[in-house]
């Protein structure tokens, strides 16, 4: 049977649809001005229910199949906050809520499930009563890349930063293919970058720790924030759309290395959060992959 299948910016899409339809006369989000994605532009209609993405994490392997969950933050705001405007809130926001419990399946356009389970948070309200907001956690299937084995014997004693520099090195070689949107690939941290260009990929080291002794040799993890940069600008729902184009192949180029140049016995993609921040008066989108490569040290 084909996978139940889906990717971050494909899930955020059919849940816009799903929710559009509920906006038309007759239907219990008639009133809604926009349904969107990603963070709200300085001026927006209200009312207004927007999609960001929140998290996605591997929740179990097998036989090269992973069972993914994908947390999505589904905001409904309003205006004012008058009585009658309170009241809606609390109406929108219950009739997002059950509208996405509803479909457990999100079809695609051939008809085919993209998800096969739902789970939604309680609704969590605003103090000022202008907005709310719940967590939506959709679980899907995906088929992982083959991974490239080493081809020879395991490197002893390589360093973080040679990783490092190996994981660099391959995203950089996609620049010509899969990432040629992205204007800059980076060893470093974003807040060290002189002259920064977007979308951007930064790769850091986030430290390592030593585990047991296997075979005469210590094993040591290494850690590492692959992190992704767009500009949010208007906040139209093509930046975050753009923006989500690039991690997709980001994650079949870390999840289909296992011994990057020989370095490394085993690897993993731990898990991926989504962001907005501010950096020099400028809003950007920042995705942050967390991923662990396994190494051998003489003792």
């Amino acid at each position: 049977m084909p996978l139940v299948s889906t990717t971050m910016s494909d899930l955020i899409a059919n849940v816009k649809t799903l929710l559009q339809a509920g906006t038309v006369s007759g239907q219990p989000l008639y009133g809604v001005r926009q349904i969107k994605r990603g963070i709200l532009p300085n001026n927006v209609q209200f009312p207004v229910v927007t999609i960001v993405p929140a998290d996605e994490q591997i929740v179990e392997v097998k036989g090269g199949c992973a069972t993914v969950r994908r947390d999505l933050a589904v905001y409904t705001f309003i205006k004012n906050r008058s009585r009658s405007d309170l009241l809606r809130l609390h109406e929108y926001s219950d009739n997002v809520m059950e509208i996405l419990r509803g479909d457990r399946e999100l079809l695609d356009g051939s008809s085919d499930p993209t998800v096969y389970h739902v789970d939604i948070s309680p609704i969590d309200y605003d103090q000022d009563g202008s907005g709310s907001e719940m967590t939506v956690s959709y679980y899907s299937e995906e088929q992982l890349p083959t991974r490239t084995s080493s081809t020879g014997d395991i490197n002893d004693n390589p360093t973080i930063g040679t990783i490092a520099n190996e994981i660099h090195t391959t995203l950089n070689g996609l620049k010509a293919t899969t990432l040629s949107g992205v204007s800059q690939i980076l060893r470093e941290n974003w807040g060290n970058v002189a002259a920064r260009r977007l979308p951007a990929i930064t790769i850091e080291s986030d430290g390592q720790s030593n585990g047991d002794h296997e075979a005469g040799r210590e094993r040591v993890d290494c850690s590492f924030i692959v992190s992704i940069y767009s500009k949010v600008a208007s906040a139209s729902d093509a930046t975050l759309v753009s923006h989500l184009a690039i991690l997709e192949p980001v994650k079949d180029a870390l999840q289909g290395n296992s011994s990057w140049s020989n370095n490394c016995y085993d690897s993993q993609l731990v898990g991926i959060s989504f962001n907005s921040i501010v950096s020099s008066n400028e809003t950007l989108y920042q995705t942050e992959l967390r991923y662990t490569t396994r190494s051998r040290h003489l003792t």
